[in-house]
């Protein structure tokens, strides 16, 4: 279902609603929105001191959750084409919460869906900090309804996602940056990746690295990053994704603490103890377990091999630091819970099984000998 909203007011009192259900972290839609140009230039322009309040409230709202005070990344300065961001993912949830035939697949021929088309092709993908935080803050509200889907396949949420590079290296469980598609296929050149219709110009992939370098080295974000990495869904596609993205930072040395640091923390954090015999207790990571069972399956059949490819998916995650550590011979000593333990009973072991699909096809992630220098405590 759809609306036409001809009168100004309207359609700011229909923004305003939705940026308060997002700063709630209740985002609420009901039918589609099919707004005329004129209003649309109208509240780009001329939003209102109500409809900016609201949006102020919404950032601030996602901000409180990277810092005390939201001060600490100073005044920001935010284009009038934000509204344009609300509208169209206004109409993405709408899709998504109300869809309009009984498969759960948006109707082709809905109006509003080519509205919304239209609408994103206006809309500039993030260029800057103050962007990046303002998108991000708009779309935050788009993960939990689109992991219960299980699906982030339709255009109108790809598209929407890939204008904000924060809201892509938070989603990595949902969505894979254009970016990094040229490295997945030269990593899983024969795992079938589910990789949108879009490719990047010289010009957008230069941008997309520049601004990542921003998030990614900026003293708060990096922190928060990492911390919504370990507690996003684990599963083969954040898994898959989450490296993919490690292995493109790992190729400039400027990263290499960061990758560290989260390598350190998941580690830390997402270890879990088992009673193995008497008052003993051994730590084990679940995802570490998932890849085992997959990659060890031994056979020839088309089950097997599937299963195969997806464990080396899930082992994506370990990459970037499998090739720090063969680029220094050693593990790095600057960590305390990267260590020789670690390394050497979880991760080296599953070496043995990548790099060689059971179809005799080789995969690019072989690894080469590696001399472990660190001495076992």
């Amino acid at each position: 279902m759809w609306i036409i909203v001809n009168q100004e007011m309207d359609a700011k009192k229909y923004l305003f609603d939705f940026l308060q259900s997002i700063t709630n972290d209740r985002p609420f839609v009901e039918q589609s929105l099919i707004v005329d140009q004129q209003t649309l230039n109208s509240i780009c322009r001329e939003p209102g001191s109500v409809l900016e309040k609201a949006f102020v409230h919404c950032l601030d709202a996602f901000l409180i959750n990277l810092t005390n005070d939201p001060q600490n990344f100073g005044p920001l300065t935010i284009s009038g084409h934000i509204y344009l961001l609300v509208l169209a993912c206004y109409n993405a949830l709408t899709q998504m919460v109300h869809p309009n035939n009984d498969s759960g697949e948006p109707a082709d021929n809905d109006p509003a869906i080519e509205f919304t088309k239209a609408l994103l092709n206006n809309i500039p993908a993030a260029k800057d900090l103050d962007h990046a935080l303002a998108y991000h803050a708009i779309l935050r509200c788009l993960a939990d309804p689109v992991r219960k889907m299980n699906s982030v396949d339709h255009w109108i949420i790809v598209d929407l996602i890939s204008k904000s590079p924060l809201s892509e290296i938070i989603f990595l469980d949902i969505h894979t940056p254009v970016p990094l598609h040229e490295m997945a296929k030269k990593l899983l050149p024969k795992c079938q990746l589910s990789l949108d219709h879009n490719k990047h110009s010289k010009q957008q992939y230069e941008q997309w690295q520049k601004i990542i370098k921003i998030l990614i080295q900026h003293h708060i974000l990096s922190r928060w990053i990492i911390h919504q990495w370990l507690i996003m869904p684990e599963n083969q596609f954040s898994c898959r994704n989450t490296g993919l993205l490690l292995e493109f930072l790992r190729n400039s040395e400027e990263y290499t603490c960061f990758i560290l640091s989260f390598y350190n923390d998941y580690i830390y954090f997402k270890s879990k103890k088992k009673r193995i015999s008497g008052n003993k207790d051994s730590k084990y990571w679940p995802i570490i377990h998932t890849i085992q069972s997959l990659v060890q399956l031994d056979g020839t059949s088309e089950a097997t091999i599937l299963m195969n490819r997806r464990g080396q998916e899930y082992f994506l995650l370990f990459h970037p630091l499998v090739e720090i550590i063969i680029a220094r011979k050693q593990i790095p000593t600057e960590y305390q819970y990267i260590d020789n333990q670690f390394v050497e009973k979880h991760i080296r072991p599953l070496l043995n099984y990548i790099g060689e699909m059971p179809d005799g096809n080789q995969s690019s992630m072989a690894f080469s000998s590696v001399q472990f220098e660190k001495e076992t405590t």
